[in-house]
């Protein structure tokens, strides 16, 4: 749903984008370079909408517009000359498709794709991507050009609410087949195929109702949620669960917090951490150990960044299947859809900041979550 409304965004600046990247690269045909430009070009460059850069073949920034500021907040000099720092800015769930699209230039002119990249803060935010390739003193080059996608998350998307409606309907007609069905029971004798319709239905009714909470949107907006109060909530809900199969739960606060506060729904934050740890749970046996813990940082630009981070010692991931778990209603536990980890994503992108997850077979699987928040005022 949230390509949705990138696409429409996409509608919405597809025209002026490439508008405004045909006549800088126009002006950079005619030889006068992003890195040493005339006072001309480059005041015509502050003034456009998107940035624009030229690579190497190997990534390798050759020249970029100083607006790259604006955009990341990464000088010119941060990137220029460096393969690395530009592969850094691509989000690593995004790589594979920003890669996918660079080698379909082997036989297409140019390519656009809409995907994220890092700012300095270390936090997300979606761009426009176009590309293109080009001839530079006899050697070919790629030309890009960024324009930030105005996306607001939080927004309805056009069609969600008549999804929403369906998912629900479909959800109590389940419900009321789940009825009949115990009645049914309780008269007619039991057979293996009255089991398995029971636990179909069930299912399905789990299944809508995953769905349903995937879908929901904030319903309040506080300027400061009550962050350690949240993250023990979380816990204390799989608390008695991890100590009945004989796992260790190890939390830790740190101090830092207490003088932090995040802005968002406190309840989607909560679900978005009760998935994360619901899937170490269910990852762990007995002996094995959870960690969760959370403190905060001061950034580049001297904001507060809240991290939380969910470790634990269990059976850990394949490789090949980490980067799956980002698909929705993928699974590797029989009986699951595949939905825990992609809402706790959605949750957390929706509060501006993003969810990375490690893992390692016979180590276990690490969790961690940015958020961006903000100093409290002392009075």
């Amino acid at each position: 749903m949230a390509e949705s409304a990138r696409n429409l965004s996409l509608l919405k600046t597809e025209t002026e984008l490439f508008a405004d990247s045909k006549t800088a690269f126009e002006a950079l045909e005619t030889g006068r370079v992003l890195s040493g430009p005339g006072p001309a070009l480059e005041e015509f460059l502050r003034t456009l909408p998107c940035v624009i850069y030229e690579c190497a073949l190997t990534g390798e920034v050759l020249s970029v517009s100083e607006n790259i500021t604006d955009l990341l907040g990464f000088e010119c000099k941060d990137l220029v000359g460096r393969t690395t720092l530009w592969g850094k800015c691509i989000f690593p769930q995004d790589r594979d498709a920003f890669r996918r699209k660079i080698n379909d230039l082997d036989q297409l002119s140019n390519v656009r794709l809409i995907h994220r990249l890092v700012t300095r803060s270390g936090f997300p935010i979606w761009v426009n991507h176009g590309i293109q390739k080009a001839m530079r003193n006899g050697n070919r080059v790629l030309r890009g050009c960024l324009l930030e996608v105005g996306e607001n998350l939080t927004e309805p998307e056009p069609g969600q609410s008549a999804v929403e409606r369906f998912v629900h309907k479909l959800g109590n007609h389940f419900t009321l087949l789940h009825v009949v069905l115990g009645s049914l029971r309780r008269v007619l004798p039991i057979s293996r195929e009255t089991d398995v319709l029971h636990e179909t239905v069930d299912r399905t009714i789990e299944l809508t109702r995953s769905f349903s909470q995937y879908s929901q949107k904030p319903t309040c907006w506080l300027e400061s949620i009550d962050m350690i109060q949240l993250l023990e909530q979380a816990s204390l809900r799989v608390k008695p669960i991890l100590a009945e199969k004989g796992i260790a739960l190890r939390s830790h606060w740190a101090e830092s917090i207490e003088s932090a506060s995040v802005a968002g729904d406190p309840f989607l934050l909560e679900v978005a951490v009760g998935h994360i740890l619901q899937n170490a749970l269910e990852a762990t046996s007995e002996g094995d150990a959870v960690t969760i813990e959370a403190w905060t940082e001061i950034d580049r630009a001297a904001c507060p960044i809240l991290y939380i981070r969910v470790r634990d010692t269990g059976t850990g991931i394949e490789e090949e299947r980490v980067r799956q778990l980002w698909t929705p209603f993928f699974t590797t536990k029989d009986g699951h859809e595949g939905l825990g980890l992609n809402m706790a994503q959605r949750f957390v992108e929706m509060h501006g900041g993003f969810l990375q997850l490690g893992s390692e077979m016979g180590k276990g699987t690490e969790v961690a979550i940015a958020l961006p928040a903000r100093s409290k005022t002392r009075s």
